[in-house]
């Protein structure tokens, strides 16, 4: 799935232009030309970071189609436990999915410092304020700091204090970790292939347990809930035979999957982008 879109390059592109026509004089947030081209670049940086969200994504996505793929390595096994007596069996492979994680972080820290970008080009319409980070924003908006700009802040402050705290704490306070299953089991003569989604929580984490003991005592992969549907019948003479078999693994309540998690962040960053470029545009490049 590809997020990425034109939109905010588009909305660029109309800001850059009337940029180019805006006054260097009296009250203009541009004093001179090397002003102007500061603006561009500082808004160019959050571009690219924008992009660079979108690079980690797409790995997210391209590790899901490898793992996928890895699937079809058990399917030989179809034809062997078909043979097999009609026994319950599950083959299972089961392996780290930490670079998901890792490549999670990075998308976290590439979306923060879009943000912040954002809010340091923002920054000069706003006398007395200095900005380098969207923390800055936050906090005017939470002492009831009303006006342009911030009326796109606001709407989007829960989202905007959900991100930083999750970053924060994934990127400076703990590792989580991940783990990839697939495999397939039978009941009766049917056959079924498993696989889990990669999940993480929904809320910022703040605490994952990684020693040891947790290491070699997990036997089951955390945020998922089960079902399964067994179908049989049994005939006169004691003979049963198997009508439906299927097995599914989905998040459990608090947990999300992974690249839901990132599309989210990634659509509420080009609105928020779009939404406040946009904003800034009616102030006609001039401090309030």
């Amino acid at each position: 799935m590809k997020v990425e879109s034109p939109i905010i390059s588009d909305g660029l592109d109309a800001y850059f232009c009337l940029m180019d026509q805006a006054p260097v004089v009296g009250d203009s947030i541009f004093k001179n030309s090397q002003a102007k081209e500061r603006h561009e670049s500082v808004l160019m940086y959050a571009f690219r970071k924008y992009q660079a969200a979108n690079y980690h994504f797409d790995r997210v996505i391209q590790l899901s189609e490898e793992e996928s793929s890895n699937i079809a390595t058990t399917n030989s096994l179809d034809t062997r436990i078909s043979q097999l007596a009609e026994s319950s069996i599950r083959v299972s492979v089961r392996k780290s999915a930490d670079k998901f994680i890792y490549e999670l972080s990075a998308f976290l820290q590439a979306v923060k410092s879009s943000l912040d970008f954002l809010t340091t080009a923002l920054a000069v319409y706003i006398k007395g304020v200095q900005a380098d980070s969207i923390k800055t924003f936050i906090s005017l908006v939470e002492n009831s700091r009303e006006g342009p700009i911030f009326r796109i802040v606001k709407p989007n402050l829960p989202w905007l204090s959900q991100l930083r705290d999750y970053r924060h704490h994934l990127v400076h306070r703990m590792v989580i970790t991940s783990e990839t299953v697939h495999g397939i089991s039978t009941f009766g003569d049917k056959i079924c292939q498993f696989k889990y989604p990669i999940v993480i929580p929904i809320a910022t984490p703040c605490y994952f347990p990684d020693t040891r003991i947790s290491r070699m005592m997990n036997d089951e992969v955390n945020g998922l809930d089960f079902a399964s549907v067994n179908g049989w019948i049994t005939y006169p003479d004691g003979t049963q035979e198997v009508l439906e078999f299927s097995e599914e693994y989905s998040p459990a309540k608090g947990y999300v999957e992974i690249t839901e998690f990132m599309t989210s962040n990634l659509l509420n960053l080009e609105n928020f982008f779009c939404d406040i470029l946009e904003d800034a545009k009616t102030l006609n490049f001039r401090m309030f």
